[in-house]
């Protein structure tokens, strides 16, 4: 399973292009502001019939808003999946993100914490035509459960 988080005002409509191409297993959050007030009906359908998202639009305002409240959804997710692994994908054309890379996979996982990978792809397309999209906890659990 991949926790997506879109960044809506980096991305736009186009960065969310075949969108239903994703596993229905993966979660998806796509996170908006005042700066990005409208969402088009064919967007809305689309993550309606995805089954797994959500749109959320994020209240508070300044620099940097829409970033920490990304952070602060992956800190979360990464405590409801404690003792196992997350994959986390951000949807962003902004750089920024990737200082959250060093952090979550730096971070050891434990009895409150998943052991979490993390990529950033400037589309949903990339993230669908990456080859490897693989994440390095997620080919280590792929052989513990073939060991098994």
């Amino acid at each position: 399973m991949k926790y997506i988080l879109v960044d809506y005002e980096s991305v736009g409509t186009k960065g969310l292009e075949k969108l239903d191409q994703i596993e229905n297993t993966d979660e998806l959050v796509i996170l908006y502001s005042k700066n990005m007030p409208y969402v088009s009906i064919d967007l809305l359908n689309a993550v309606h019939e995805l089954g797994t998202g959500i749109f959320k639009k994020v209240l508070y305002t300044g620099e940097n808003s829409l970033s920490n409240v990304l952070c602060m959804l992956v800190g979360q997710k990464m405590e409801a999946f404690a003792g196992s692994f997350l994959e986390v994908v951000v949807i962003s054309e902004i750089e920024n993100y990737d200082i959250l890379k060093e952090r979550i996979e730096s971070s050891t996982a434990g009895p409150r914490k998943a052991k979490t990978g993390y990529k950033r792809y400037k589309t949903i397309q990339e993230m669908i035509s990456d080859k490897d999209n693989r994440l390095p906890g997620e080919c280590e659990q792929a052989e513990e459960q073939t060991i098994q």
